[in-house]
């Protein structure tokens, strides 16, 4: 034994002198480089060991020693020897802590450990080379570095929020192979982020509202009260009265807040509520819809129908029998207000005449009685109905889209919201579903991490989607996992 290891270390000194004898020869720095490289590649670890050496010494100031320890630590991954890798890893760190080579040579490491299912270790050198990595083109390798370092943080159960950063920072398109496998389903956990009834403080996890106000989004529950969540200081703010909020309407001075007990409204100034008295006898008006359009406010009622404020008093709005008594949805459309009721369809008042027209009797296709949301949307109206589908209107044609046709997964649509690129729609059941501005259609359910298919709310702050559920609160949906490979 003793006689093998001594014929082995004067092989090793034999193959150093030799090699250092050709570096002084009149190799270069980069000629002694690419002898290495090709060495590594043949298999021959330890004419490749031995001419890093050589290179190292002949030129000790040379920018290509780097790239020597790059390589030595890929020679001695090649050889089953990380503890040496990890020591030229650590003297490339000290060196040269933001270099391609340094995030080359952390990457090789954190993939052997990877490779071989040691998360820890991975995880340790996939944060080293993310720290490491100068900007240069190596994309690929740092989506990777991002992903992987998303996984292990995710299946060790430590830093969910880091866990989280890192996978929003991936770009899917450079991923390849299992990589791909594992981003989807990494998207199932770290797309999403949960608020559910008790990290908002609220009392019940059934929304009955969202609205996007700057850096605050307002939720309201069926029968738990009002939060104010704000976003960049992940803080929420209670409000266990108004109980029963149905719609926000932030404006300039007050955030407007429809409840089944009348009108509320908060003072941005002074951050005090108050209830509407006009709207409180001689019983508390069931208020289910907001919108302003100009300086007017108006609220949609079950039962009292469609008021106005303007110019400080309340009044009711009508024509003749419309918009009857019960209002489920209203929205601003280019000096009209769409109005959904409960029982009539969709009524179009034109705000300067005061007169209504029913969308059925310009289109008698159009069915539907009860209007759930409507939206206006770039010249053409999105309307979604309890129970008999979503409807298009544009120009002069209606088009119905349902669970029958395949673009929906259910019948009864309850919430819908522009976004840069297409609206979304959230239905009683069947999750949200998506129509792009490309017209094509697409769905999130509980495969892709919802926790709940029944879709009260939804509003939106890039890149967040913010959806209501019932039964498991708010949930934020990160935009940038949808990626074409998805």
């Amino acid at each position: 034994m003793a006689r093998r290891a001594r014929s082995a270390l004067i092989a090793a000194a034999i193959a150093l002198i030799a090699a250092t004898a050709a570096v002084a020869d009149g190799l270069t720095a980069a000629e002694a480089l690419a002898d290495a490289r090709a060495a590594l590649a043949a298999g021959d670890f330890r004419n490749a060991r031995a001419t890093l050496r050589g290179l190292r010494s002949s030129f000790p100031t040379d920018p290509l020693v780097a790239d020597a320890f790059t390589l030595d630590t890929a020679v001695a991954l090649a050889e089953g020897d990380p503890l040496r890798a990890r020591a030229f890893e650590a003297r490339l760190a000290a060196r040269y802590p933001r270099s391609r080579q340094t995030f080359a040579a952390a990457l090789s490491v954190a993939d052997w450990y990877y490779d071989r299912s040691d998360r820890t270790a991975s995880l340790e050198y996939y944060l080293a080379a993310i720290g490491a990595h100068d900007g240069s083109p190596d994309r690929g390798g740092l989506d990777r570095a991002l992903l992987r370092a998303a996984a292990s943080e995710s299946w060790l159960g430590g830093d969910e929020r880091q866990a989280r950063d890192h996978f929003r920072a991936v770009r899917p398109t450079t991923l390849a192979g299992a990589d791909v496998e594992i981003y989807r389903s990494l998207r199932v956990r770290l797309a999403w982020e949960r608020f559910d009834a008790g990290r908002l403080g609220l009392a019940d996890a059934n929304i009955s509202a969202l609205a996007v106000d700057g850096d605050d989004l307002w939720v309201g529950t069926w029968n738990g009260g009002t939060a104010r969540w704000t976003l960049s200081a992940e803080v929420s703010s209670l409000f266990p009265n108004p109980a029963y909020p149905r719609a926000f309407e932030p404006t300039a001075r007050r955030v407007w807040v429809a409840t089944f007990e009348g009108l509320a409204s908060y003072a941005r100034a002074s951050g005090r509520w108050s209830l509407v008295p006009e709207l409180q006898e001689p019983s508390p008006a069931k208020v289910q819809a907001l919108e302003t359009v100009a300086d007017d406010l108006y609220a949609g009622t079950l039962g009292d129908g469609l008021l106005r404020l303007r110019d400080g008093v309340w009044e009711t709005v009508s024509d003749g029998g419309y918009p009857g008594r019960f209002v489920n949805c209203l929205t601003a459309d280019a000096g009209r207000l769409l109005v959904g009721t409960m029982d009539l369809g969709l009524l179009v008042l034109d705000t300067r005449t005061g007169r209504f027209e029913s969308l059925a009797a310009r289109h008698p296709a159009f069915t539907a009685r009860n209007v759930t949301t409507v939206l206006a949307d770039r010249g053409r109206v999105w309307i979604g109905t309890y129970g008999e589908g979503l409807w298009l209107w544009e120009g002069g044609a209606i088009r119905r889209y349902g669970k029958d046709t395949g673009e929906i997964g259910d019948d009864w649509v309850l919430a819908s919201c522009r976004v840069a690129d297409g609206v979304w729609f959230g239905t009683f059941g069947a999750g949200a579903s998506f129509i792009g501005d490309d017209g094509r259609w697409r769905r999130l359910g509980v495969a892709d991490g919802l926790p709940s298919l029944d879709i009260s709310a939804i509003a939106w702050r890039p890149p967040f989607l913010f959806l209501g559920t019932l039964g498991a609160g708010v949930c934020a949906y990160w935009e940038g996992a949808d990626g074409p490979q998805l």
